[in-house]
């Protein structure tokens, strides 16, 4: 891990900010009036790396505003949740026909048809919910907090931004420590949640503050494929079960609904495997953050602290 060295770590987090603003501003259009199932994913996953950067930001404009922003991108990732799921799960299902046994041509094709009309669906009402500022009115709103804070922003709190960076990182490297899946009353999703947002914040930590580990960034990809494919299995047994038990399938299409069962329980046992795959890689995970921490606190300091003048 190189040294903390004096860099513009303000013009580094403006230019992450809006790397992702743009990101999320460019594929915002394709997935709610084309239905781009690679655009629904990126503005998701652009607005999720928006979050910490705001949360920093409002330490220099003002908590109110930058909550105000995220609480808009969180709805509109909220919004999407479901289309994205929708687009995993009929994937899977293409990819994975042969393992829907007892399903013939017609079969497949009518839950095909299902899937269809249930994303259908669900992106006319993210369409709808996106209409307001919660959609597009958020990137107006996260370039005036960008300029504000650039304005605010000197060289006297330029280190200040370094040391906000390595703070919010060390504080989800310490959480996700505690969200340990070898343990039986560690909540798996919050795990998945907390290795995202570690993630993302050793990339802005990377960006902005000059400070890189590459093993560890990659551990964080590997863990977070497997938990993603854990989750993704349990979502598509809760889908494909769901539509298995409605009445009229039951009772008019049995041999159908047996056949859909039959393959949420193998999706189930996926899971389970994925479980076990993620408890025996975590040893090499808890390393990794443990080394990454020790290296951050043997590191020189940013600068002398700016605690006494911090920004509102």
């Amino acid at each position: 891990m190189t040294a903390l060295v004096d860099i513009a770590n303000g013009r580094g987090l403006v230019a992450y900010v809006e790397k992702h603003l743009n990101r999320y501003a460019s594929n915002l259009g394709k997935a709610l009036e084309q239905g781009e199932a690679e655009s629904v994913h990126d503005v998701r996953v652009a607005s999720r790396r928006l979050t910490e950067p705001m949360r920093l930001i409002g330490g220099w404009v003002g908590r109110q505003e930058t909550r105000k922003a995220i609480r808009r991108l969180r709805r509109v990732r909220r919004t999407l949740r479901k289309t994205r799921e929708l687009d995993v799960l009929q994937a899977s299902v293409a990819q994975s026909a042969r393992d829907l046994a007892g399903l013939d041509a017609s079969g497949l094709a009518q839950l095909e048809g299902i899937l269809t009309q249930q994303r259908e669906r669900s992106l006319t009402q993210a369409r709808r919910r996106c209409a307001g500022s919660s959609g597009k009115g958020v990137e107006a709103l996260v370039r005036q907090l960008v300029a504000d804070f650039e304005q605010r922003v000197d060289r006297d709190t330029e280190l200040l931004v370094a040391q906000e960076v390595e703070r919010l990182f060390e504080r989800w490297a310490r959480r996700l420590l505690e969200l340990d899946p070898r343990s039986s009353e560690t909540d798996l999703h919050e795990t998945r949640l907390c290795a995202k947002r570690l993630r993302y914040s050793a990339e802005l930590m990377r960006d902005v503050g000059n400070r890189d580990n590459a093993a560890l960034f990659q551990t964080l990809v590997e863990i977070q494929d497997v938990l993603g494919s854990w989750s993704d299995r349990l979502a598509a047994a809760r889908c494909i079960s769901a539509i298995a038990r409605r009445r009229r399938v039951l009772a008019m299409q049995s041999a159908w609904a047996e056949a859909l069962l039959r393959y949420s329980a193998r999706m189930a046992q996926a899971a389970t495997d994925d479980r076990s795959r993620i408890v025996e890689k975590w040893p090499q995970v808890h390393a990794a953050v443990l080394s990454a921490l020790s290296d951050r606190c043997a590191a020189p300091s940013a600068g002398p602290g700016k605690r006494a003048n911090e920004p509102v």
